[in-house]
């Protein structure tokens, strides 16, 4: 009997400034493997443990045309892979498990059957699939019964419920030997008709002469102008802005025990939140008074439920005001570095609770 449960440790959360995605690792393979769709337009990604540690991952090669992407991991996430085969069968009716981080939640398990082994979408046969393929599955490894991969989650169709599709995993395994054969580039992409290197932009393939966008291939995605400013901010605190994406205009902070997440409130307002800690079980009437003389613009203290966050909000405007961001940067810097000084105070003086672990400021 396959322990799906352990498994997880070979899957991995891809975040991008667009959205977030799913990727894996097989036995014996040093590179992630996810969708091209997730990846498109990026040179650099973060890639997060089920355990939420973060690192950034380099894009070795693109596939267009069967959306495969391979990643190269700047430092290792597991020790482990996930099995597989470029033999392995597939047939109609075969239990199914889709391993991926569905809407950036967390790692989830998603069982069902095969529909069609060979569902033709223009000119691939795909693995049909009853599972639920949500956004955030997709690069997702497709697992049978005996634990071995036997697809890439791709896609689902918006309009259907429980219809999605799967790449089957030879084309992956066929990838990961050209990348064996090519020789040392940043970045390549496959030719959408030979399957070729491309190493560089061109109007047609230098291999074939097929007539290729490959401009769009090579394109790099441009975040948008309060977003470069939120990411300088980061820069300036001593964080790797790429680690922190975590989703168009959000990132997600870690620092220690800490953590602290910064998003923008209808485009008008750019806050960061960090959940501190939980108010005492007795006499909050001394803490509710300390919380209120503390509020010092552009710092906040506040409450949701029993939970104490500390926050820094600024009106979008300032962050692109001319002579006014090198302020904002050093304020930003001294929010990060005063949490912690919070947190014991609130503890010490105050009878706060403290959350259990990490993982519970993060789900909080």
């Amino acid at each position: 009997m396959v322990n799906f449960e352990s498994l997880k440790k070979s899957v991995f959360k891809v975040l991008t400034p667009e959205s977030t995605g799913s990727g894996f690792l097989l036995q014996g393979v040093d590179l992630v493997i996810t969708n091209y769709h997730v990846i498109e337009g990026l040179r650099d990604v973060a890639l997060e443990s089920y355990d939420n540690r973060r690192v950034r991952a380099k894009v070795l090669l693109a596939n267009p045309r069967k959306d495969i992407a391979l990643l190269k991991l700047e430092k290792p996430l597991s020790d482990v892979g996930l099995a597989s085969d470029p033999g392995v069968q597939v047939l109609d009716r075969d239990s199914v498990v889709a391993i991926g981080y569905p809407l950036g939640m967390n790692c989830t398990f998603t069982q069902g059957i095969v529909s069609n082994s060979h569902h033709r979408i223009q000119d691939l046969a795909y693995i049909q699939v009853d599972a639920a393929i949500n956004p955030g599955n997709s690069g997702g490894p497709l697992l049978n019964q005996n634990g071995q991969v036997v697809g890439i989650n791709s896609r689902k169709i918006q309009e259907a419920e429980n219809i999605g599709f799967s790449i089957p995993i030879k084309f992956a395994f066929e990838d990961l030997e050209k990348w064996k054969g090519f020789k040392d580039s940043d970045y390549s992409v496959l030719c959408t008709s030979c399957e070729n290197q491309l190493t560089t932009p061109s109007e047609h393939c230098p291999h074939c002469g097929f007539q290729v966008d490959s401009e769009k291939y090579f394109r790099t995605l441009e975040i948008d102008k309060l977003a470069t400013q939120v990411e300088s901010m980061i820069t300036h605190s001593g964080f790797d802005p790429i680690t922190l994406r975590s989703g168009k205009s959000y990132w997600e902070l870690v620092n220690g025990n800490d953590v602290v997440r910064l998003f923008f409130y209808s485009q008008d307002y750019f806050y960061a939140a960090s959940p501190v800690v939980q108010l005492p079980k007795q006499n909050i009437e001394r803490v509710m008074k300390f919380l209120n003389s503390e509020n010092q613009f552009p710092f906040y203290l506040g409450i949701d439920k029993t939970k104490i966050f500390y926050s820094f909000r600024k009106h979008s405007s300032d962050l692109v005001l001319e002579g006014h961001f090198e302020l904002i940067k050093a304020q930003f810097k001294r929010y990060i570095e005063e949490i912690k000084t919070l947190e014991t105070v609130l503890i010490r003086d105050y009878d706060c609770v403290p959350f259990e672990n990490l993982q519970a400021k993060i789900s909080s």
